[in-house]
């Protein structure tokens, strides 16, 4: 029975080894290294460094749109029960992959793998209550040879080399540990990745140091679902057990449709670094034959010894006449078109690479266009580095999250998480099994720009529905302080919470109570005003009324003491008209008694 698996396994194995991916990566390795390769005698040994160039602006673009602080994908709820479960869940595979194993570091390791060498693995173990990560090298995992997904748990089997040292496998419990002979295999890429390292590294000192290099199997048990896990050293069985899911977590940058090994930037870019590579060794050996031109000779009429000094400009001594000694032979300068090539070259890379380098220079120089037209030419640029982003996010990070999520369930019975300034505790095999995860990963610089913008103007139209009375019905305080939060996350502030208050805490609810008694008594107030101020026509009625009443009474007031004016006057008049004439008699007694006495005295002159 244990020849039949080890045949079954070492057949699977065969069949899953592709020579042609493991010189491809073997090859991307020496192209991001730069190495010269063979150069023929009296050539430059110059080489382009396009695909290095392109992996790292690319990868300054991925890495700068990561934030840490914040989970790269969530458990969606299934339910409105589910909904703190779910975001402790998240934050719980948060914290192992970035807090407990410097998911930073690794995922970089994964994606730098992903962009040259098509795929990128990260493999997650439990040891004593923890989780461990690791980034797994590609050339050491093979898969089934008719696996036609981008997902390596469509595959019927999967195989990690690993290496062990005899006292390690011991410590696993593996059998047969003693028959197993200490060797070490290097594949191409191995070898070029490693090209210190060679078989007789192996070999220690101590029998229990040898490194001991063993295949983990992974074969589908179709009857459980599934896998049976063998570890394995040429025809030996070490170890054998049953895992209900695979430890890997993989993904690529740029997918290929039915294929798991996606393609990589060395798979674009590869071509174009051997012409460039070409054209800069061209340059240079045109470069020292302008400065070193070739010289005709006659035969023994020049000192050979001069010719081939290496002083500069050597005096060369000649039997005869210089000019019939000596004729320099033209040099063709080709400096310029070689230069010309190499720029468009440049501008394929760019367009092929996903991630122009001059993105990343500090001048984005923007001559000659606007402000507008240069942002419009580097979002498009930027677009292939999204798409690359969004890519890895639902393959790398997702499956990450799946895995640590069911590794915890499986094998961690205690975790403390840390949630804003205080910490919570829980029982991860409680969790229930998820598949429901939404991804968010981050954006590249021009992405989180656009969303800025688009947030800024959201929060000004929920501003204004705010201040129109529409509180409630379209907007809500939380989502404006959620579009705070997203707007702060861009920018990447760490822990903006830290700057805005949260509309639900206790703290903001209590003061919308009291702020809500306080608009309740206003509002109380103002209905009181308002039912005075309609009740105030029926007043100014009255007091119409009244004011008519009281000028009434004055004008009747008015027009008696006029009457009596009138009257008084009358008598007044009559008075003086009697008096008058009272006058008037007197006047007129008077003077006939004034006449009667002059007369009286006339009458006695006479006597």
């Amino acid at each position: 029975m244990q020849d039949d698996i080890i045949a079954t396994l070492q057949q699977e194995l065969e069949q899953a080894y592709n020579a042609e991916l493991d010189q491809i990566q073997a090859t991307a390795l020496m192209y991001y290294d730069a190495v010269p390769g063979v150069v023929p005698a009296g050539w430059s040994d110059l080489v382009s460094p396009d695909v290095r160039d392109a992996i790292e602006s690319t990868m300054a673009e991925i890495m700068g749109a990561i934030n840490p602080n914040e989970p790269l994908a969530t458990f969606d709820p299934v339910s409105e029960d589910d909904l703190e479960r779910s975001e402790l869940e998240t934050k719980a595979c948060h914290h192992v992959i970035f807090g407990a194993n410097r998911g930073y570091i690794l995922l970089e390791s994964a994606i730098r793998d992903a962009l040259l060498q098509r795929y990128g693995v990260i493999r997650v173990d439990a040891y004593d209550n923890q989780i461990k990560l690791y980034a797994v090298p590609p050339e050491n995992l093979r898969w089934s040879n008719d696996l036609m997904s981008p997902f390596l748990e469509d595959g019927r089997f999967v195989a990690e080399k690993r290496y062990y040292t005899r006292a390690e496998l011991r410590q696993l419990g593996c059998s047969n540990v003693d028959q197993a002979s200490a060797s070490v295999d290097l594949s191409e890429t191995q070898q070029t990745r490693q090209p210190t390292n060679n078989a007789s590294d192996s070999e220690a000192a101590r029998d229990e140091d040898d490194l001991i290099e063993c295949w983990e199997c992974y074969l589908r048990n179709n009857s459980k679902g599934g896998y049976d896990c063998y570890l394995i050293n040429e025809n030996i069985k070490l170890d054998h057990r049953y895992v209900d899911f695979l430890p890997y977590a993989t993904g690529t940058a740029i997918l290929r449709p039915h294929r798991f090994d996606g393609m990589s930037l060395f798979d674009r870019i590869g071509p174009l670094q051997n012409t460039k590579t070409f054209l800069l060794r061209q340059l240079a050996t045109n470069a020292r034959l302008a400065n070193q031109q070739r010289l005709a000779i006659r035969d023994r009429g020049v000192n050979p010894d001069d010719l081939l000094s290496d002083a500069l400009n050597p005096i060369i001594r000649c039997t005869g006449l210089p000019g019939e000694s000596l004729m320099p032979l033209p040099v063709q300068d080709v400096t310029t078109q070689l230069l010309s090539t190499m720029q468009w070259l440049d501008g394929i890379r760019r367009d092929d690479g996903g991630a122009s380098i001059d993105m990343n220079s500090p001048e984005m120089a923007v001559a000659n266009q606007s402000a507008h037209a240069a942002e419009r030419e580097y979002s498009f640029r930027e677009l292939q580095a999204s798409a690359i982003l969004r890519t890895l996010g639902e393959t790398l990070i997702r499956s990450l999250y799946l895995v640590v999520h069911a590794t915890l369930r499986q094998s961690v019975q205690y975790i403390a998480i840390r949630s804003d300034s205080t910490y919570l505790a829980a029982n991860p095999t409680q969790f229930p099994q998820r598949s429901y995860i939404s991804v968010d990963i981050g954006a590249t610089m021009g992405t989180k720009l656009r969303r800025q913008n688009a947030i800024a103007q959201i929060v000004q139209q929920q501003q204004v529905v705010l201040q129109g009375g529409g509180s409630g019905l379209l907007v809500q305080l939380k989502d404006l302080y959620a579009a705070q939060l997203d707007y702060a996350k861009l920018a990447g502030i760490p822990l903006p919470e830290r700057y805005w208050t949260d509309p639900e805490s206790p703290e903001a609810m209590q003061l919308a109570n009291q702020q809500a008694q306080q608009q309740a008594a206003q509002a109380q107030k103002a209905e009181q005003m308002q039912i005075e101020l309609l009740q105030q026509p029926e007043k100014i009625k009255h007091m119409e009324n009244e004011n008519k009443i009281i000028i009434q009474h004055l004008e009747d007031q008015t027009k008696d003491k006029e009457l009596k004016q009138k009257y008084f006057e009358t008598i007044v008049k009559n008075q003086a008209d009697e008096r008058a004439l009272d006058i008037k008699e007197i006047e007129v007694l008077i003077t006939s008694t004034q006449d009667q006495l002059n007369e009286d005295e006339v009458g006695e002159d006479d006597v």
